[in-house]
């Protein structure tokens, strides 16, 4: 294993422990009762000596325990916010000659937070490698360039407490949680494919078009008897599908934003629906674009399926809000036939240019290119009639933003 990158600097910190105090004690009764014995001094010269050594050689030793210690950096890995994002990486034992004993793991997303605990090492041998595996759970949205790995250790006796920081350069991905579309039908037309079954190809989503005369080859089913009856030879159908609409998902990132807080809960619940509805069109093979209305402004025509679901996410995780709006980006222009569903977080239906939005979630009547809006404020009361996320991801996201 090649030596570790370090993206930060290292911290090696001690303190006493329980067991110190508890020595001491021990030491503090046997000086006093020497005192009644004059022949005692003696013995509590040799106490007093023997303390100092037990110490020192906790001392020396404690902290050779985790001096010899190394980490690699972790694999790159991608999951979902709040869920478990499994780190692999290699502990080693440096040293040729002392074996590292009673390890304690944590794991942080931030330095100086003890984190949480995730494994525990009784014994790693001298030049000895152990493969770990940590279940991360990012608590917001984001990306980590550095994992906060924490050692911690009371050998060999229990008197000092020794805690190892190593900042780890990593390559962490927290995507944008996903989650729930309730009463489809008032989101989406019958006859899309967003819809549902209704939405599927079949016979009752094709209109005529024309006859013509059959050739051979083709199949008998396409024949109209009724048709071929009157004309007295063989006509087959023509039909032609109806055009299914595109759709437009629009995520608005302007807004108040307050200072000093590290998350914003009401614009990650606009991303978390945003998402979820590219989830939603790109699962049932809709046609989509996904644009992000903000800093950094953005629009991508994703390819239906699980590959375009993968670049909305990964798209997702960088954007944020901001209270001023630019004037580089602008609005992408409107498609004939296209319904566009805009995601606004509160105030953030007030940048869009008027005409395009409003504070009703009611889709609105077809404009000149026959376009269709219908803006999804994720702070309105109603929106529970619509999305849903769960009660303990909710939670989650109020600590998100107090850590």
């Amino acid at each position: 294993m090649s030596a570790p990158k370090s993206a930060g600097a290292e911290l090696l910190e001690v303190r006493p422990s329980p067991g110190l105090a508890r020595l001491a004690a021990v030491l503090f009764a046997g000086l006093v009762l020497s005192g009644f014995f004059p022949g005692a001094l003696w013995a509590a010269a040799l106490l007093l000596a023997l303390a100092a050594a037990l110490v020192a050689i906790a001392y020396l030793l404690g902290r050779a325990n985790l001096r010899c210690l190394e980490a690699s950096e972790p694999a790159p890995a991608t999951s979902f916010a709040w869920e478990a994002l499994p780190v692999r990486l290699e502990l080693r034992n440096r040293s040729r000659r002392l074996a590292a004993q009673d390890l304690l793991l944590h794991h942080s997303d931030r330095p100086q937070v003890a984190g949480r605990l995730f494994g525990q090492v009784t014994e790693l041998g001298p030049g000895r490698t152990r493969q770990l595996e940590a279940p991360f759970r990012p608590p917001r949205r984001g990306r980590y360039p550095v994992y906060h790995l924490s050692i911690v250790s009371s050998f060999p006796f229990g008197l000092f407490e020794w805690r190892r920081r190593l900042p780890l350069p990593a390559e962490l991905t927290a995507l944008p949680r996903l989650g729930s579309l309730l009463n489809e039908s008032s989101l989406f037309p019958e006859r899309s494919p967003a819809a549902g079954a209704r939405g599927a190809k079949g016979r009752g989503d094709e209109e005529f078009h024309s006859l013509k005369e059959w050739r051979a080859g083709m199949s008998p089913r396409r024949i109209s008897w009724k048709a071929s009856a009157r004309l007295q030879r063989w006509v087959v159908r023509e039909s032609r599908g109806e055009n299914p609409p595109e759709f437009h998902v629009v995520l608005s990132g302007f807004g108040e934003v307050r200072e000093g807080a590290r998350s914003d809960p009401s614009f990650e619940k606009a991303v978390s629906l945003a998402a979820t509805l590219a989830e939603h069109l790109l699962r049932r093979k809709a046609r989509l674009r996904f644009s992000f209305h903000g800093p950094g402004g953005f629009t991508l025509q994703p390819p239906r399926g699980r590959d375009g679901l993968v670049q909305v996410l990964g798209s997702l995780v960088d954007v944020s809000r901001s209270a001023v709006r630019p004037g580089g980006w602008t609005r992408p222009p409107r498609r004939a036939g296209e319904i566009t569903l805009l995601v606004v977080a509160g105030g953030g239906s007030r940048t869009i240019r008027p005409g395009e939005s409003g504070p009703s979630g009611r889709v609105r009547r077809p404009d000149k290119t026959g376009g269709r809006y219908r803006v999804l404020d994720i702070d309105r009361p109603g929106i529970h009639q619509v999305f849903r996320m769960s009660r303990r991801e909710q939670v989650r996201l109020r600590q998100g933003e107090q850590r």
